[in-house]
């Protein structure tokens, strides 16, 4: 006796469950995938953003150095200016001090010393003795002596300051004088002794 079959609905039963099952899962993945790329755009755009903040702060960065390399190189290039430019004359003591004093010189005709207030005929005889004992001095001749006012002539041999001769007779002399006159192109000096109070 021929055996029964089964219906066909009942044999496609298994098989369209299973079908149903996968379409399910593969409806849950195509409904997830936006999900996922919205959620995968939202982080690109975080991470590009912050790639360009980076950026955008080696920008300015890279523009600070710039600025300090040219500042750099500017300072640079003056120092290399100082250096190798002339160096600064040195500066000379003698350039603050006082301008020179005129000197005598040595020439054809004597060098007239005019003395005021000299004290006394001896004092005389010492200031000539003083002239005529410098290394400068050739000779010292008394010209004239007169109401304590006397003239002598000095031939010279070097150069010599109106401020030497005063030095040198104070010295011998003892008594202070005074330059009334300094005349080194006509060779002429005056000069005054001072009176010395008591004590």
């Amino acid at each position: 006796m021929p055996q029964e079959q089964p219906p066909a609905h009942a044999a496609a039963g298994p098989a369209n469950h299973e079908a149903a099952d996968v379409l399910r899962e593969a409806l849950a993945h195509v409904e997830s995938m936006p999900r996922d790329l919205a959620d995968l755009r939202r982080w690109l755009g975080d991470v590009f953003q912050h790639l360009d903040d980076v950026l955008g702060r080696l920008d300015g960065e890279a523009r600070r150095l710039g600025d300090t390399s040219t500042r750099l190189a500017d300072i640079a290039g003056k120092l290399e200016e100082r250096i190798s430019g002339p160096l600064p004359a040195p500066v000379n003591a003698a350039s603050n001090a006082a301008p020179e004093e005129p000197r005598f010189l040595p020439g054809a005709r004597p060098v007239a010393i005019v003395l005021a207030a000299v004290p006394g005929f001896q004092g005389l005889m010492d200031i000539q003795r003083t002239l005529a004992s410098r290394a400068e001095v050739a000779a010292a001749s008394v010209i004239a002596y007169k109401n304590g006012e006397a003239s002598i002539e000095v031939t010279l041999t070097a150069p010599v300051t109106a401020g030497q001769l005063v030095e040198s007779l104070h010295q011998s002399t003892g008594h202070p004088l005074l330059i009334e006159e300094v005349r080194p192109d006509d060779a002429r000096l005056r000069l005054r002794f001072v009176e010395q109070g008591p004590g």
